[in-house]
């Protein structure tokens, strides 16, 4: 599973969406590269992370 490097924070962790608003994940980091990050561990196949985090409303993030 990867998505782009710019989804993860430098302590490894993303938002996904979970209805209308986005919940901070621990993820896992296995290869990693200027565009794209593996991702070993914390999120499924088929959940939405925001590609840039920085764009997501402080709002709408639950911890």
């Amino acid at each position: 599973l990867s998505v782009p490097s710019s989804s993860v924070f430098e302590d490894e962790y993303v938002f996904v969406k979970r209805g209308n608003y986005f919940e901070k994940t621990k993820v896992r980091v296995g290869l990693q590269s200027d565009t794209l990050a593996e991702i070993v561990s914390g999120i499924s196949d088929g959940d939405a992370v925001a590609v840039d985090p920085n764009l997501v409303p402080l709002k709408l993030i639950r911890k």
